[in-house]
């Protein structure tokens, strides 16, 4: 291990003068944390400077100094105990700025550093998007303010919003949580390597099974912040609200009603539902936290997906680290807070209902053919910010160009079925049992309100699909969901 200290100071005749020494001899308990809701780790470590000792006389370091701490290659996943080759080679695990200083008695110091996202969480910004994408947004951010990007995930999402006085950090954390808001997407902002990043959780999962030895283990069971039944609710009150209402009744029945009011933003309100079922997945369960002590490994941190193997406390999963600690001494360290990565909650038998308001232009309108082509061509091959869930959002964007009430369905930003289906009953439209026919524009249904493409009238289709990754057509409908699946519902537009 070594711990390197640079600070630059003014000579008499106001010169800079750079000072750089190894402080490694009179240093130790070096510790790196970080967690999954900061930005940026914290560094501390304690040092020696005795005023009565003429080699250990001096050594106090400035706040606003430079510090790197190296560990050692062979110094991961080895106990004091382990004779292994040494490899002399080691890595940079942390750069950053010294920022506090505690004085203990008359010679320990303990001092406290950030890396350089320090910066970020304290500079505030100016600065106004009209429309741009999440992916376009945060370059903006990141250019305007001199910050290195590295990997930056494909954010779709359309960011609208003034920003005035927010720290640097919080703004791209807003943009990040607008898009998962609309896509239930999750993204990771990070600080390493003297970059900011913003990746896919899916792309941090290391690629190691940890079968060593735990200690301190501890589990934790809670339902205290359980929620069995969401009501998202549009906050504006100059016109009538949207109102959509999600519970699990067998959940209700064991535990009792816990229910959660979500205010959704009056331009989102098209969301409501969407907006409620993500709620509750994420909610109507027992919360589990694990802890635990492991041998040290730098590449494990928050925000990374593990994979545990052991027989001693019985754990055979994958887990979302959400707080790490590392600590450098006779062995390295690391103590974990963990989450269980789990499958998404089924919530098709949950009890749902969408009140909303919205009145078409013209409820019995017949769909032009023309139109209905120039819809599906404009379409071809876009790529929803929805991704794998873009159904909803290509066909009302086709459909707008032959149906006032997909159009409008497309301007408050509908993305979900069981909105789109809701909407257009109250909007006075049929939505039928399919019997193996449709007419051209009209929109099929799938599953239990799981899929919907428009009809070419001819036993062929037009959506989105998953596997393609964008807009597409179908000769055959019964392959546009599950192959040789046919629609359930058909949303009669003419």
């Amino acid at each position: 291990m070594k711990l390197q200290y640079t600070n630059v100071t003014k000579d008499k005749d106001g010169k800079d003068v750079t000072e750089t020494r190894e402080i490694t001899a009179y240093t130790n308990n070096y510790e790196r944390s970080d967690g999954i809701d900061t930005l940026g780790q914290e560094f501390t470590f304690d040092l020696a400077d005795n005023p009565f000792d003429f080699n250990m006389m001096g050594t106090r370091l400035a706040i606003g100094g430079k510090i790197e701490f190296s560990n050692q290659v062979s110094n991961n996943n080895k106990s004091a105990t382990t004779t292994l080759n040494e490899e002399p080679k080691e890595e940079v695990v942390f750069q950053g700025i010294i920022v506090a200083e505690k004085q203990s008695g008359a010679n320990k110091y303990t001092y406290t550093c950030f890396d350089y996202c320090f910066y970020l969480n304290k500079s505030e910004i100016e600065i106004q998007f009209n429309g741009v994408s999440g992916l376009e947004a945060i370059k903006k951010v990141c250019k305007e303010n001199d910050v290195p990007l590295g990997n930056v995930a494909d954010i779709k999402t359309k960011i609208k919003k003034i920003y005035q006085g927010q720290p640097v950090s919080d703004v791209i954390k807003d943009i990040i949580k607008q898009a998962t808001e609309e896509t239930g997407y999750k993204y990771r902002l990070e600080y390493r390597e003297g970059k900011v990043h913003v990746e896919d959780y899916k792309d941090l999962v290391l690629d190691k099974v940890i079968t060593q030895p735990i200690n301190n283990y501890s589990r934790d069971l809670s339902m205290e912040d359980m929620r069995n039944s969401i009501v998202a609710i549009s906050s504006k009150e100059k016109s009538k609200s949207v109102k959509s209402t999600i519970q699990d009744d067998e959940s209700i029945k064991k535990y009792g009603l816990i229910k959660k009011i979500i205010k959704v933003d009056d331009k989102k309100q098209a969301q409501t539902a969407q907006i409620a079922k993500k709620t509750i997945q994420d909610s109507n369960k027992i919360k589990e936290k694990l802890s635990l002590t492991l041998l040290g490994d730098d590449t494990v941190r928050s925000g990374r997906v593990i994979i545990i193997n052991d027989y001693t406390v019985d754990i055979h999963d994958k887990f979302l680290v959400t707080n790490c600690k590392h600590n450098y001494g006779v062995n390295h360290t690391m103590t974990l807070d963990l989450k269980r990565v789990e499958a998404e909650l089924d919530t098709s038998k949950y009890k749902t209902s969408t009140t909303t308001t919205v009145t078409p232009n013209a409820t019995n309108s017949t769909a032009n053919a023309t139109q209905v082509d120039a819809g599906m061509n404009a379409l071809n091959g876009y790529e929803s910010v929805y991704r794998d869930n873009g159904c909803v959002d290509v066909a009302v964007k086709a459909g707008s160009y032959y149906s006032p009430f997909l159009k409008q369905q497309a301007d408050i930003g509908t993305a979900d079925v069981d909105t789109l289906v809701n909407n257009a009953q109250n909007a006075g439209y049929k939505v039928e049992t399919f019997n193996g026919y449709a007419n051209k524009g009209d929109i099929l249904v799938y599953g239990d309100n799981q899929h919907v493409v428009i009809s070419d009238g001819a036993g062929g289709c037009f959506g989105n699909s998953t596997s393609a990754g964008h807009a597409k057509f179908y000769p055959d409908a019964n392959y546009a969901w599950h192959n040789g699946e046919a629609p359930t519902k058909v949303i009669k537009m003419s």
